[in-house]
């Protein structure tokens, strides 16, 4: 590639589908178009419609000929070839020279960390990567989707509390509080609860978005929504020193992103003290996913993330 090109940089999961083009080279410098579009979840759309649409779109509205488009995604085929296929539509569908197809972790880490140490992104699931042994190994934890994975994730939480809520309602133990919110947030009775949550459009995303009303009964003493929050905590600090573990050096650092995991929220209150009562500093991104992506679409080549980028 040379040195003056444009390029396109998507950030995407299951909130939102973001995309940023940029030109790199003295004479276009700080040129930046960006829209968003939908997000979607495993097995709600065809990936190679989903992406080749929105890419489309934005290339129509921004008049934008990429040299190369760089998706960091967290919806992925699960197939090799499936990928490669994937990588072929976008090509075909954008006229880009290059095509760089990854895990959103990598847009995230990308953003935060220079060195050694792990991101952990919380969204509607949980994506980590970590890098270490002087910044030339690259591992990759949880991000298993929400069927079998993404612990301490949104939908994950929102789950938890909706099956507390259901459980309460049979007489198997569970909340009431949680029970009741969940019949606000759906507006429904509790005859009608599990079916509407399991029918309603995009009911991955719906149930992630019960999430918040998980955490404020928690920070209110509802001792079970705050099991819930507390064994989120666990499963995210366990990225952290399970990363120490396995690539950690001195300089190792933890940082925390993503809309699912607020600052001034329990949630990170209660992560945060466990990785630091590890001996990891912890802190928040201050950059978004995009800006990683952004970053990493202008690099020569993928660098220290190669064996999980997929390139044609």
């Amino acid at each position: 590639m040379s040195a003056d090109f444009a390029f396109i940089a998507v950030d995407g999961g299951g909130g939102a589908l973001r995309v940023r083009s940029g030109q790199v080279g003295e004479a276009n410098a700080g040129s930046l178009t960006e829209r968003t579009y939908p997000g979607a979840t495993l097995g709600e759309v065809s990936l190679g419609d989903y992406y080749c649409d929105a890419l489309t779109d934005f290339i129509s509205a921004s008049a934008v000929k990429p040299d190369r488009v760089v998706l960091a995604v967290g919806v992925l085929p699960g197939l090799p070839q499936a990928r490669e296929d994937l990588l072929k539509l976008i090509k075909a569908a954008t006229g880009a020279k290059e095509v760089w197809l990854t895990s959103d972790s990598v847009g995230a880490h990308c953003a935060s960390i220079k060195g050694n140490g792990i991101v952990i992104a919380v969204g509607t699931g949980v994506a980590a990567l970590a890098t270490g042994r002087n910044r030339t190994y690259v591992h990759e934890l949880s991000g298993d989707s929400y069927l079998i994975g993404d612990e301490g994730g949104a939908y994950w939480q929102g789950k938890s509390g909706l099956n507390s809520a259901l459980r309460f309602k049979d007489g198997r133990g569970g909340s009431e509080a949680l029970l009741k919110a969940a019949l606000t947030y759906y507006k429904t009775t509790p005859d009608y609860l599990a079916d509407l949550a399991t029918e309603v459009d995009r009911p991955v995303h719906t149930i992630a978005g019960f999430a918040p009303s998980v955490s404020k009964l928690a920070k209110d003493g509802d001792r079970h929504a705050l099991a819930i929050i507390e064994k989120a905590s666990e499963e995210l600090a366990l990225l952290a020193t399970t990363a120490l573990r396995i690539c950690g050096d001195a300089d190792f650092e933890a940082v925390i992103t993503g809309g699912a995991i607020l600052e001034d929220g329990l949630l990170f209150h209660k992560t945060s003290e466990l990785i630091t009562a590890a001996g990891i500093p912890v802190r928040v991104s201050e950059r978004s996913n995009l800006d990683g992506v952004t970053d990493f679409a202008q690099w020569d080549n993928p660098g220290v993330y190669s064996p999980i980028v997929h390139l044609l």
